[in-house]
C-alpha cells in the first residue's frame, strides 16, 4: 500500500478514536475565587557553580528522587546534588562505549535507579544513583522521546516520517505511536500518540507545535498535550487507551512577525502563534499548565486542572526563568542575573 495512503487512513483513525473520548469543556474562568494572584513562594536555597566543581551553561530535566536527590542534566554533564543542594557527583561519561553517553540525552528515575535514553548511541543506560552501570540495553530504531517505565519495559514515542521523495516543501501531519519496548527491543504494546505538524522540505525541517507529554503522579496514566490548541488528552497506561481529554478556551497568544533569513533555500510557512501549552507539571495531585501568556510584572500564567480534568485555579508565577520541577511543596526553577550566570533555585508554596 502507498505510505501515504497509509498515513491517511492512520490519521482518520487516530481522529476517529480521539473524538469518541469524554471531553471536558471548562469554563473561561476557574473555579477558585482567588485565582490570578500572584504565587507567594519563598527561597529555600539556590545552587550556583561559583565553587569550580561543575559549571552551568544552560541547566535543565531537573528531577528530584524519593529520597530528596537531585539531578540535572548541562553540556556533558549529569549533575546529582544532595538534599540540601549540595554537589555531589557529576555521572557523566562522555564516549560510546558501556556506560559512556554523548550530550544529547533523557532520563528518567525509578526508585534508586536511572534510565538513560542516549540518542546519539541508540541504546538505554541502567545505573544506580552513584553512577555504576548495572545494565544497557542497545537499540537499532531511534525514538523522539523516553516518557518512562512501566512493568520493567520502556516507553518510548516514535514518529513516522513522509517518505524522502515525498519531502517536497509543505507541512506534514506526521505520526506518533507510544511503545512499550522490552530490553531487547520486542514491540509488547503500541497505540496512536497526537500527531504534531512539521514543514518538511529535501533539506530542512522545521516544527509547527511542540506536543509535551509527562507522566502523572501515580505513574497510571500519561497526561499529552495538543501542539496545536489548549487540550490535553488522558492516556491509561495500563489498556494503553485515551481515556479522556478536557480543554478550556484560552486566548492564544500572538508570535511577532519575524523576517526569515535570505540565505533558506525554501520559504517556511510562518507561525502565527506560540503553542498555548509551554510545558506541563505535577504539583500535589493536581496538573499545572505553564501557558504560553506571560506579563513584565506579574510573570507566567500557570493554569491548575484536579485529577478529572476540571478547571480549577490559575495563577502567576514571578519567579526566575524557567519552572524546572516540582517536588512535594517544592519548586525549583532556572534562574539568570543580569551577567548572565545561571543557577538552580528550589522555592516553598506558602500558600
Amino acid at each position: 500500500m502507498n505510505k501515504s495512503i497509509c498515513v491517511f487512513i492512520f490519521l482518520m483513525v487516530f481522529t476517529f478514536f480521539l473524538s469518541s473520548q469524554e471531553i471536558i469543556e471548562n469554563p473561561d474562568k476557574p473555579i477558585n475565587p482567588n485565582a490570578g494572584r500572584i504565587l507567594k513562594v519563598e527561597e529555600v536555597f539556590r545552587i550556583t557553580d561559583e565553587s569550580g566543581e561543575f559549571y552551568f551553561k544552560r541547566p535543565s530535566r531537573v528531577q528530584i528522587a524519593d529520597n530528596g536527590f537531585i539531578f540535572l542534566s548541562d553540556e556533558n554533564q549529569f549533575l546529582k546534588f544532595s538534599q540540601e543542594g549540595k554537589f555531589l557527583k557529576n555521572l557523566f561519561k562522555k564516549g560510546q562505549g558501556p556506560g559512556e553517553i554523548q550530550s544529547n540525552f533523557l532520563y528518567t528515575l525509578q526508585g534508586e535507579n536511572i534510565y538513560i535514553y542516549d540518542r546519539m548511541n541508540s541504546k538505554i543506560l541502567h545505573m544506580d544513583f552513584e553512577g555504576k552501570l548495572i545494565e544497557e540495553s542497545r537499540l537499532t530504531d531511534s525514538y523522539l522521546e523516553f516518557i518512562g517505565l512501566w512493568d520493567n519495559n520502556f516507553i518510548l514515542s516514535k514518529s513516522f516520517w513522509p517518505a524522502a521523495d515525498e519531502r517536497t516543501g509543505k507541512i506534514f501531519d506526521i505520526p506518533v505511536k507510544i511503545l512499550f519496548i522490552s530490553k531487547e527491543e520486542k514491540v509488547i504494546k503500541e497505540c496512536s500518540g497526537i500527531p504534531t505538524k512539521t514543514f518538511i522540505s529535501s533539506n530542512m525541517a522545521v516544527s509547527m507545535g511542540r506536543s509535551i507529554t509527562i507522566m502523572s503522579e501515580d505513574g497510571r496514566t500519561c497526561l499529552i498535550s495538543d501542539p496545536d490548541e489548549y487540550m490535553i488528552s488522558v492516556l491509561d497506561l495500563e489498556k494503553l487507551e485515551f481515556i479522556k481529554k478536557f480543554k478550556r478556551n484560552y486566548p492564544r497568544v500572538r508570535r511577532p512577525k519575524r523576517e526569515q533569513p535570505s540565505q533558506l533555500p525554501v520559504k517556511i510557512p510562518e507561525r502565527k502563534y506560540f503553542n498555548d501549552i509551554v510545558y506541563l507539571y505535577t504539583f500535589k495531585g493536581n496538573l499545572w499548565v505553564r501557558t504560553s501568556t506571560n506579563d513584565e510584572k506579574k510573570g507566567t500564567l500557570y493554569d491548575v486542572f484536579d485529577s478529572t480534568g476540571q478547571y480549577i485555579d490559575c495563577f502567576w508565577l514571578n519567579a526566575g526563568e524557567s519552572l524546572q520541577t516540582t517536588h512535594e511543596n517544592f519548586l525549583f526553577v532556572r534562574e539568570q542575573d543580569e551577567d548572565g550566570n545561571m543557577s538552580i533555585v528550589k522555592y516553598r508554596v506558602l500558600e
